[in-house]
C-alpha cells in the first residue's frame, strides 16, 4: 500500500487511496489523508478531501493550509499548499496568499498569483497588474491571465500606465496581452497604441496580434462609438506607417465602413 501511495503517476496514488480510506479502519489512513492534502496533483487532493469530511475526521481542511504557508516548507510543496487555499479558501484567505506574491521562488509566486485571483480578484486588481511587472516571464504571464478577464475593469488609463512602465519585453508583451480583454474597439485601439516602434519585438507581437484582431472583427458585432472611431483614426494616423501594409489596408477599410457616411 505505501508503494503505490507513493507512486510517481497521480492515477495509482488516488486509487490506492481511494481504496485504503473506503476499506481500512479511519484511524489507520488519517495519516495517509493528512499528508495527501498537499499531493502535487488537484485529483488526489479531492479524493483526500472527500473522505476525510465523509469520515468526518477531526482535520480542517482549509485551517490545514491556512497553517501550512508559514511553514519553512519547499518551494514545490508550498506551491501546493496555495493551490490547495484556492481550492478550498474563501475571499479572506486572498489576503494570507498576497504574503506570498514576492517570494524569492517563481513557482510559489505563480501559485500566490492564481490564489489571489481565485478567491478576491476584484479587491486586489492593483495587486495583480503589478505581478505584470514580475521578473519572472512565467509570473507574468500568469497575472495576465488571471486579470484579462478583469481588463475592463482595470480600465484604459491604468493598462497605458502599466505598459510605459513595463520594465522588460516579456512584461510588456504580458501586458499588451491585456488588451484582449477590453473589448473589440478597445482593443484595437491599445493595440495600434502599442505599435509605436519603440520595441521591435514588441511590435511584431502586436502586429501579429492585429492579424488576429482583423481575421475575428465579425464573429461579433459591435458598434464603435464616436470617441472610440475618432482615438482609433488618431492612433492609426500615428503609427499606420509601422504597420505592415495589408493589415494598415485592413484596418482602415474597417475604421471607413463604421465611419458615419
Amino acid at each position: 500500500m505505501n508503494a503505490a501511495l507513493t507512486d510517481t503517476f497521480a492515477p495509482v496514488r488516488r486509487i490506492a487511496l481511494d481504496a485504503a480510506a473506503t476499506r481500512l479502519d479511519p484511524s489507520l489512513t488519517l495519516e495517509w489523508l493528512e499528508s495527501a492534502l498537499l499531493d502535487r496533483s488537484r485529483s488526489v487532493r479531492d479524493i483526500a478531501r472527500h473522505h476525510l469530511a465523509r469520515l468526518e475526521l477531526p482535520i480542517d481542511v482549509v485551517g490545514h493550509y491556512r497553517d501550512s504557508l508559514p511553514r519553512p516548507l519547499r518551494s514545490r510543496t508550498l506551491a501546493i499548499a496555495l493551490a490547495g487555499l484556492r481550492e478550498t479558501g474563501g475571499p479572506r484567505d486572498a489576503e494570507l496568499a498576497l504574503g506570498l506574491v514576492h517570494h524569492e521562488r517563481p513557482i510559489v509566486r505563480r501559485a500566490a498569483v492564481r490564489t489571489v485571483a481565485a478567491l478576491d480578484v476584484v479587491n486586489h486588481l492593483d495587486r495583480l497588474v503589478a505581478m505584470l511587472h514580475d521578473p519572472s516571464p512565467t509570473v507574468a504571464t500568469i497575472a495576465a491571465e488571471e486579470i484579462r478577464p478583469h481588463a475592463s475593469t482595470v480600465g484604459l488609463d491604468a493598462f497605458r500606465v502599466a505598459l510605459r512602465s513595463a520594465p522588460g519585453l516579456h512584461n510588456r508583451v504580458a501586458t499588451a496581452s491585456l488588451a484582449f480583454g477590453l473589448g473589440k474597439w478597445n482593443s484595437l485601439l491599445v493595440l495600434l497604441e502599442t505599435a509605436d516602434g519603440s520595441d521591435a519585438e514588441l511590435k511584431a507581437v502586436v502586429d501579429r496580434w492585429l492579424r488576429d484582431w482583423l481575421a475575428r472583427q465579425n464573429r461579433a458585432y459591435s458598434q464603435p462609438t464616436t470617441v472610440q472611431l475618432e482615438s482609433i483614426r488618431r492612433a492609426l494616423a500615428a503609427n499606420g506607417d509601422r504597420l505592415e501594409g495589408d493589415t494598415r489596408q485592413g484596418i482602415e477599410q474597417t475604421v471607413a465602413y463604421w465611419s458615419p457616411k
